[in-house]
């Protein structure tokens, strides 16, 4: 007999010996429940003081049954709730049989290792049927796997920060080798040996299909709590694992999903504090009351409510130093993202007004563009972000960017209106590379109004994979390439002082592993090559970031719009949205001034010739009408004006009818 972490008697069984004939009735147990390759699992079991049968909740776990979950506290909590509470060792991993296989044998392969501890769950006397699971990260990872194996008996689950698809949120993101969380994490659980088995596989080939939960979606029958984090390590998966069941599960997984994402790191779910941003005290959220309610309806068919309260509950970020800045909420809602407008901030390299700058207005043709080299053997080194085994969350990315020539920081002018972000952020541009491979990094940075370069969100993309990640493409140096960055989502108000700001460099070590730059297969790639680079900010190629813009408008340069060598050219609309504009022109110089209206793709719908007086007030009225005299529907428009010496501006315009 051995106590349990409860304080009461801890029977353990042998299953192969004993036969139980009666139900247990208020007493612990340990099982070696069997697998289908004669594999057994070890397996506690805590029972509630009332009668059986009882729902179960079931936590399997890599990290020792003995310690993992399991103080009194917590066991008590479950037991009291009405549940039995089961906890397992996974295979070959402290009191199971078996070899670590680090998740291999956890889904829907040979071996269904949470499918068959599932249902041998529901087949015993004190049980009543019905499953749930829960936990965090690998515990969560876990669920998903179940979850995709489909065991009939499986009725709950609430799986927090974790992650539902191994090749594109653990392994390999953007395809390129995520360092510090898979290398890190399997050293210290002492399975370094299965690494190189994941790594033989750096392409997205059939092999990661059994760790991709949306090969299964329709086979899905379980409700899931998914909890993610904006600053979380998987941060994507929550939201991705949610939208994939909740439209596109199998029955009973279908419309019956929930969603939380808070402003979180990996560990810091009841932390205020992530990074060196503090938020305020609403950013904390109940999520035990939650979870009870869940398992309450979906295990004991509780009518509680859970099931049709909005599904969606997600934290919009925003300025921590002002009290009265926007954002800082939760927001309840059907769906995440939200809809919002896809606008483009495009990439200027003129050297005037503002050198390296993000406008909403696309560059002039045949602009500069963007010359720097970055060298394999000096990588720009991480400083937070979504990691899990080094210090995570947002931080002022200056002592990593300054002073470095292969990082390039592109941002708005100080922001007029607060502009709020919800949804997934991508980077699109184009470059000529000198060497067969590289990698971009691109990050999304809030700047305070004291110079601080907060990090929001970031990405990376192994240029081999920029046409997908199923083959490889390696460049030419005579090539121009087009490269899309997936930054993941985020939600946030970037509040008025504030700028948006782009980083964009080659590397972020160790969050992500160094490219060598070589056409070498991966983790042989030989010496280092350092790369000539040229990215594109010209009309023809619109470098931009892409924004999911929820509310409020990004304009270039708040008024201005043309720096002469003495005076300026300013346009300042009389509203902005507005349904026509009048917009007053202090001319800059002698000569005359050409404008046109265009939408953002480049597509012109207004033209017009004006003299400029030096110091003169002119005026420019735009009804809403194209050179035809037609109508032209609502959305965002954009002026561009150029002086007869080519200085150009421009302003952005939101028509609504």
């Amino acid at each position: 007999m051995n106590a349990s972490p409860s304080g009461r008697t801890l029977l353990i069984i042998a299953v192969a010996t004993i036969t139980l004939s009666v139900p247990l009735l208020a007493q612990d147990l340990t099982e070696l429940v069997p697998m289908r390759d004669g594999v057994r699992l070890s397996t506690d079991v805590y029972a509630p003081d009332e009668p059986s049968p009882w729902p179960a909740i079931l936590l399997r776990t890599p990290y020792d049954k003995a310690t993992d979950f399991a103080s009194p506290g917590w066991i008590n909590e479950v037991n009291d709730a009405g549940y039995a509470y089961v906890i397992q060792d996974m295979r070959g991993r402290y009191a199971s049989e078996g070899t670590d296989s680090t998740f291999w044998t956890d889904g829907w392969g040979y071996n269904q290792d949470g499918y068959e501890t599932v249902e041998w769950l529901a087949a015993q006397s004190w049980c009543d049927g019905n499953v749930g699971m829960f936990g965090e990260s690998a515990r969560g990872i876990i669920q998903y796997l179940a979850a995709g194996a489909a065991p009939p008996h499986l009725k709950a689950c609430v799986s927090m920060i974790a992650c539902e698809d191994f090749y594109h949120k653990a392994f390999f993101q953007g395809g390129e080798f995520r360092k510090e969380l898979v290398e890190i994490w399997f050293q210290s659980q002492g399975s370094e040996y299965m690494l190189p088995f994941f790594l033989s596989h750096p392409t997205r080939d059939a092999f990661w299909d059994s760790l991709d939960l949306a090969t299964r979606a329709p086979e899905v029958t379980v409700p899931i709590l998914h909890v993610g984090g904006h600053y979380d390590t998987f941060g994507e998966s929550a939201i991705d694992a949610y939208n994939l069941l909740q439209f596109g599960g199998g029955l009973g997984a279908l419309d019956n999903q929930r969603l939380v994402l808070g402003p979180w790191t990996h560990w810091g779910i009841d932390s205020l504090s992530q990074g060196e941003l503090t938020y305020p005290e609403n950013a904390s959220y109940d999520l035990r009351t939650l979870r009870w309610r869940w398992f309450d309806h979906w295990l004991k068919g509780e009518q509680n409510g859970v099931d049709t309260e909005p599904p969606v509950a997600y934290y919009l970020m925003g300025d921590v130093d002002d009290p009265y800045s926007p954002g800082n909420e939760w927001i309840e809602a059907d769906v995440f993202p939200p809809e919002v407008t896809p606008t483009p901030l495009y990439l200027h390299a003129e050297r005037s007004p503002t050198p390296y700058s993000l406008q909403s207005v696309p560059p002039p043709h045949f602009a500069d563009g963007y010359e720097f080299s970055s060298d394999p053997a000096f990588p720009v080194p991480t400083l937070g972000g979504r990691n899990l085994n080094i210090i995570a969350g947002t931080f002022d990315q200056r002592p990593v960017h300054d002073g470095r020539y292969d990082v390039i920081r592109l941002s708005t002018d100080e922001l007029v209106e607060p502009i709020a972000v919800a949804g997934k952020v991508t980077f699109i541009f184009w470059a000529n590379v000198s060497t067969p491979d590289v990698n971009w990094t691109a990050k999304l940075i809030d700047v305070y109004p004291d110079g601080r370069e907060m990090l929001v969100t970031d990405g990376i993309l192994r240029a081999r994979f920029r046409n997908g990640f199923e083959t490889e493409e390696f460049m030419e140096p005579s090539g121009w390439y087009r490269f899309e960055i997936d930054l993941w989502s985020t939600a946030i108000v970037f509040n008025v002082g504030h700028r948006i700001m782009l980083a964009i460099a080659n590397s972020n070590y160790p969050r992500f592993e160094i490219n060598p730059n070589t056409d070498d297969p991966f983790g042989q790639g030989g010496d280092p090559l350092p790369a000539d680079i040229i990215l594109l900010a010209e009309s023809d190629h619109p470098s931009r970031l892409m924004l999911p813009i929820l509310w409020g408008t990004v304009t270039s340069a708040p008024a201005l719009v043309l720096d002469m060598d003495d005076a300026r050219l300013r346009v300042l609309p009389s509203r902005n949205p507005a349904p026509r504009f009048t917009l007053e022109i202090l001319g800059a110089a002698d000569g005359p001034i050409r404008g046109a209206i265009h939408t953002p793709d480049g597509r012109r719908v207004w033209s017009v010739g004006i003299e400029s007086t030096a110091g003169g007030l002119n005026h420019l009225t735009w009804d809403g009408r194209d050179l035809t005299g037609r109508r032209v529907a609502s959305g965002v428009y954009f002026l561009r004006l150029v002086d007869e010496t080519g200085r150009h501006g421009s302003a952005r315009l939101v028509l609504v009818r």
